[in-house]
């Protein structure tokens, strides 16, 4: 998705609460995100507010003129935006220890991290 995308969800609704909303809804949709945890959910969220903030304050100095705001932003427009689907929070962490001694004592599974800090699961 590229800014002059979000742009365009962005001018469906009147007040920026809902335009907030109205793109967290569009992107929540578009990464699939119904089934990812709490934290991914608010990571994604914050971007969106993140980005929204961007287009209000270059809104309010084209002075809320379509037309200035395009011709000014047009570069800006066309670079993508950019979404955090991965989950910071402790409680994925607790989650993730939960499935995986699940998964060691049900099944026999080993679990551990990889150099790159992934966790990673050995059949038995």
């Amino acid at each position: 998705m590229n800014r002059r995308e979000l742009h365009e969800l962005l001018k469906q609704e009147k007040n920026w609460d809902a335009k907030y909303e109205n793109v967290f809804s569009y992107v929540q949709n578009a990464l699939d995100l119904e089934g990812r945890s709490i934290g991914v959910r608010q990571n994604v969220r914050k971007d969106v507010v993140r980005e929204c903030s961007k287009f209000k304050e270059r809104w309010k100095a084209a002075n809320r003129k379509e037309e200035r705001f395009l011709s000014k932003n047009d570069q800006w427009l066309s670079e993508k935006v950019t979404f955090t689907v991965e989950d910071s929070s402790s409680e994925s962490e607790g989650n993730m220890y939960l499935i995986f001694s699940w998964l060691m004592n049900e099944h026999g599974y080993e679990v551990y991290k990889n150099k790159m800090e992934y966790w990673e699961l050995k059949n038995p």
